[in-house]
């Protein structure tokens, strides 16, 4: 993939891409994704232990 970029972006041989940011804006919107819990990701002094209150 990497071989295909680079020769769109015109680089010469001896130069290789190491990242692509893409920057724009979608051509159509989608739906948001359903926000998580900050329960279900965050972890408290160890993973896996929970808030207590």
């Amino acid at each position: 993939k990497h071989k295909e970029i680079d020769q769109w972006l015109g680089l010469p041989e001896d130069v290789c891409s190491v990242e692509i940011i893409p920057v724009g804006y979608p051509a159509k919107q989608g739906k948001a994704p359903a926000r998580k819990q900050l329960e279900d990701f965050v972890h408290f002094e160890k993973y896996g232990q929970k808030r207590s209150d």
